[in-house]
């Protein structure tokens, strides 16, 4: 399953509420939470796996069945 043009929301403990946008060609962009404004990154997937970089960080998760799963927090598919 590729996951361009998907978008992804997760609770996250420092930040809260996050929506991810993956796009195609590799672009993602973060925004909600306590994120001040649009947050762009990259990512990519090979097989089960995908990284999400942004702002000088890596994100390491792994897509199980209609979650994606980084750090033991899961994301749910909201597009």
């Amino acid at each position: 399953m590729s996951l361009a043009n998907t978008a992804w929301t997760i609770n996250h403990p420092q930040y809260g509420a996050i929506t991810i946008e993956l796009y195609p060609g590799g672009q993602a962009q973060a925004t909600g939470g306590q994120i001040p404004f649009p947050i762009q990154g990259t990512w990519k997937q090979r097989g089960n796996s995908l990284t999400v970089t942004a702002m000088g960080q890596t994100i390491n998760a792994q897509v199980q069945g209609d979650q994606v799963v980084a750090n033991g927090i899961a994301a749910q598919r909201i597009r």
